[in-house]
């Protein structure tokens, strides 16, 4: 195993020490696995039969537990991302706002007209700004303060 491998795992390894630790304080049933499908992310990914608690209110906790392991292990990251996922709710938000980001590009497009998303978590922006890169004629920016800021979606000058 390669010497950055092994920081990955290492890393990895307290991430998913610092999940549990979370879950045992909540008093919540959940498990806490580390997948590995990429080698730029480190995806954790919590399930059972408390998961409601996680994803429910439009996933709140699920982003508050993604927003805390950022905050403490991001000097660790480097250039690899740190995802906390719950029954495939980041894959299915990543997919929606995959959709909002293309119909109001084209929207854009054809109006000439910025358009402004709600806020986001870092994370939800990333996913927009990346599909947007991918439509010709539009660009997008982060605009506000703090950790929730908004996506703006605007047309490219010709």
């Amino acid at each position: 195993m390669s010497e950055e491998a092994s920081e990955i795992d290492s890393l990895a390894g307290e991430v998913r020490e610092f999940m549990e630790q979370m879950v045992e304080h909540l008093d919540w049933e959940l498990g806490v696995d580390v997948v590995e499908s990429d080698p730029e992310v480190i995806r954790i990914v919590l399930s059972g039969d408390d998961r409601e608690l996680m994803i429910g209110n439009g996933a709140e906790i699920l982003d508050v537990f993604q927003y805390l392991a950022n905050r403490i292990f991001g000097r660790d990251l480097d250039d690899r991302r740190l995802v906390v996922d719950c029954d495939g709710y980041r894959a299915r938000k990543e997919l929606e706002l995959q959709e909002i980001a293309a119909r109001v590009s084209e929207r854009v497009k054809q109006t000439g007209e910025e358009e402004e998303l709600s806020r986001l978590i870092p994370y939800e922006r990333r996913v927009v700004h990346l599909a947007v890169a991918e439509i010709e004629g539009v660009s997008t920016e982060s605009e506000g303060e703090g950790v929730m800021k908004r996506v703006v979606i605007f047309p490219d000058d010709d």
